[in-house]
């Protein structure tokens, strides 16, 4: 049972902290006030929904740091505090009794306290997927519904996988004198992981360097001079010493030139210490051009192989490592090992669907008696109503595999091909002569045999066709008629007050683990003339669980145990509960709208006082019926304590035999003395 609700900052609620009690519980106001963004903020401490910034601006108040929403259930197995907020940037967290969880985790734990039935869903109810999503709750099947969509998609990847090596077994018995020459021309190059990689940033430095090497000895030129000899060029330290003679021979007609000779003298000593700097770089680069040419050479051959092959030079080591483990024989053996398990996992996935089946078939029968049984409450006395399970045919049943030994694609040849593997103690031989037949053993590999040429590997397109819905193989309908005249049909020729009906009559079988029952406005399509009706089915729903019901309905809203008005002032959400001539006016609201009258007063007393003596005679008859169960455990109980009365012993042998012959001998008749 659900006891406390506490919203903070969430969308247009600031604060608002919400107390609930047994049985059912109502929420009423204006339309707009923000109930649904009441049950909304429910549904997102019940994990519902995601994180991230598109939620965030969805759900957090603007100019609020972050929403919180926290909630306390009454359990059987103890308090069940839950609490998630929801920052503006999008992080989220969740905590289950201040235990923090992930979002995933938190949600299936949270996600079965309540089972939400919101506007829209009645709607929905006409769709197949809605009302086998409804029926698989009444039958409580989700978690084998889930391990059945887990498997088939595991088993769905193994048939891929068993595809892919087929196509590739047979790619390489028809393609090997073509891959044998790839072999060759890829041994002769051997390329390695990542070299053609290192191979270009290799080039690109060397280059780099070559560049600067020739930089170097440019400068060097210009300092020194043509070093070769070849050529007649004169480095700039040559023209300032010849320049440095020339002055001092002019000092003595000119002695004024003296400084400028000293200044000349100085230069060419920095000059003399540049050169012998740019030789010292010179000798200590390292550069080797025959290194760049001999990586200039091994690019090419990559890139000219890989041209020849039709693959990108980076693909080469690749393909080799691939040619060097290729070995149509292991991939046969891989794939024959790999077609036991699929003939397992289908089996196993036959019988999960057969299981699933059986309980939707029996939860079908119930619930359609069931709902049955309660639409005459809710003015659908001459109704009929049925819920249809059509189940496809299992693909591993005796009549599916009574081909398997002919050569068919799809499940049958699987068979086969499975069975041959699971029989011979070398599953690889056996099984890939029995689904690719390989001629003797010294037949080469390049050789083709015809029979593979026929061959066509479909076996998942085929499971999709023997499973092709991750829901199981049944197909849910629903069928209803309110004329008894008319024949039963789909939900889709109801109107939308029948529907609505059906609806709250299909949400009284809800899952019985589920501690809270929240229903927002269902009763939109029923109106007031039916809206006791309605009160009473949430009213009796609510014996045996919490139920919270957002109505504009006050034959409904009369029959809650508590009520809770929402209404939005100033932009800001709030609730309050309701007692006495405060409930009264709402209720008298609820009926005839402003202004309020007396007689719209009188009539929701009437409404109260009607509601009140209908919960106390339904909890008569319970007592009674309690009391009633209650003595007849107790006459149960007293039976089996009794200890039973010991069996007579045994007489022996002799002395039955003597009792026989006194009682022949009574039997007699005895003759009399006259006689």
């Amino acid at each position: 049972m659900l006891t406390q609700l506490s919203v903070r900052n969430f969308v247009l609620i600031e604060s608002l902290d919400l107390e609930l009690g047994k049985g059912l519980n109502v929420l009423s106001g204006g339309s707009g006030e923000g109930k649904t963004l009441l049950l909304n903020a429910l549904r997102f401490v019940l994990g519902q929904g995601s994180n991230g910034k598109a939620a965030a601006a969805r759900w957090v108040r603007a100019g609020a740091d972050q929403a919180k929403v926290r909630v306390v259930f009454e359990c059987p197995e103890g308090k069940q505090v839950l609490e998630r907020t929801l920052s503006a940037a999008g992080r989220g967290r969740c905590s289950l009794n201040e235990s923090v969880l992930p979002l995933p985790a938190f949600r299936s734990r949270a996600s079965r306290l309540g089972e939400f039935f919101g506007q829209g869903q009645a709607q929905r109810l006409v769709e197949s997927d809605a009302q086998r999503e409804l029926l698989d709750a009444v039958a409580g099947t989700r978690d084998l519904l889930q391990r059945y969509s887990s498997e088939r998609e595991e088993l769905l990847t193994r048939a891929r996988t068993h595809d892919r090596l087929a196509r590739e077994e047979l790619a390489l018995r028809e393609d090997w004198g073509e891959q044998q020459a790839q072999r060759e021309a890829l041994s002769a190059l051997g390329p390695e992981a990542g070299e053609f990689e290192e191979l270009i940033l290799r080039v690109d430095r060397l280059e780099a360097q070559a560049d600067q090497a020739s930089a170097l000895a440019a400068l060097a030129n210009d300092l020194e001079g043509d070093e070769s000899g070849y050529n007649d060029e004169e480095g700039l330290a040559d023209a300032v010493a010849s320049a440095s003679a020339t002055l001092q021979a002019l000092q003595g007609a000119w002695p004024e030139l003296s400084a400028a000779h000293e200044t000349l003298l100085q230069a060419a000593e920095l000059l003399q210490e540049t050169s012998r700097s740019v030789a010292s770089v010179r000798a200590s680069s390292g550069f080797d051009p025959h290194e760049l040419e001999s990586l200039r050479r091994r690019e090419s051959e990559f890139r000219s192989l890989a041209r020849r092959l039709g693959l990108r030079p980076e693909a080469l080591a690749a393909r080799w490592q691939r040619l060097r483990t290729l070995d149509p024989e292991a991939i046969a053996a891989e794939r024959a090992a790999l077609a036991l398990r699929l003939r397992r996992g289908r089996k196993h996935l036959a019988g999960l669907s057969a299981e699933l089946s059986a309980a939707r078939a029996s939860a079908a029968e119930t619930l359609g008696a069931s709902v049955l049984a309660r639409l005459p409450e809710l003015g659908l006395g001459e109704a009929r109503f049925e819920v249809q399970v059509s189940t496809r045919p299992n693909p591993l049943s005796p009549g599916a595999l009574a081909g398997s030994s002919s050569a068919s694609v799809g499940p049958t040849s699987e068979a086969a091909t499975c069975s041959a593997a699971a029989s011979d103690p070398r599953p690889q031989a056996s099984s890939s002569r029995a689904t690719y037949p390989l001629g003797s053993s010294q037949e080469a590999p390049g050789r083709r045999d015809p029979s593979l040429a026929s061959e066509s590997f479909a076996l998942e397109p085929q499971l999709l066709a023997d499973h092709p819905s991750p829901h199981g193989a049944d197909r849910v309908e629903v069928r209803f008629s309110a004329n008894p005249t008319l024949p039963l049909g789909g939900l889709d020729q109801a109107s939308g007050g029948e529907l609505g009906r059906v609806f709250l009559a299909l949400g009284l079988e809800a899952p019985a683990n589920a501690a809270l029952l929240v229903f927002d406005e269902v009763d939109q399509n029923v109106g007031a003339r039916l809206g006791t009706a309605v009160g009473a089915c949430l009213e009796r729903m609510s014996h045996s669980r919490q139920v919270l019901a957002i109505t504009h309905l006050a034959p409904v809203a009369a029959r809650a145990r508590l009520h809770h008005r929402i209404t939005k002032r100033a932009g800001v959400t709030r609730v309050e509960t309701l007692e006495g001539e405060d409930r009264v006016d709402e209720l008298a609201l609820m009926i005839r709208g402003e202004p309020l009258t007396e007689a719209s007063r009188a009539q929701a007393r009437e409404l109260l006082i009607e509601a009140k003596a209908e919960a106390e005679k339904f909890a008569s008859r319970a007592e009674k019926k309690q009391r009633k169960t209650t003595k007849a455990a107790k006459a149960t109980k007293a039976t089996k304590a009794s200890p039973p009365k010991p069996p007579a012993p045994a007489k022996p042998r002799a002395a039955r035999a003597r009792q026989k012959t006194k009682t022949r001998k009574r039997g007699r008749v005895q003759p009399t003395s006259a006689a």
